[in-house]
């Protein structure tokens, strides 16, 4: 009597703080498992991608492949370009819009370093 405390009220606290409050509920939370919401899952480390602008500076041009070795909150990553020998051409930290996952659909090609 006196300290009665809604119980609807409680759940929908605690849904609005998206399970913040709550270690058992905070395992689904962005904040948790440390990884941004605005990166997507695709864009893990190891993850290859393709750049969608050129690098001048760098010897990149749009098209080439590359590999995620780093990922920074909010929405950076650290790429490494290789040459086909294996050799790095370029470790090159850019926001995940200068890249995108490869898809079913890309066709791997070559090209030497000077047409850059």
């Amino acid at each position: 009597p006196g300290n009665t405390v809604d119980v609807t009220t409680v759940k929908q606290v605690k849904a609005d703080l998206n399970g913040l409050d709550c270690p058992e509920e905070r395992t689904d939370s962005a904040l948790y498992h440390r990884i941004p919401r605005r990166l997507p899952m695709n864009m893990k480390v190891l993850s290859p991608v393709v750049l969608v602008k050129d690098l001048p500076e760098h010897g990149l041009k749009a098209g080439d492949i590359g590999t995620v070795v780093e990922v920074y909150a909010p929405d950076g990553i650290e790429v490494e370009f290789v040459t086909g020998s294996g050799r790095t051409q370029a470790l090159v930290t850019l926001k995940t819009d200068d890249v995108r996952a490869i898809a079913d659909s890309d066709i791997l090609a070559v090209r030497p370093l000077d047409a850059a």
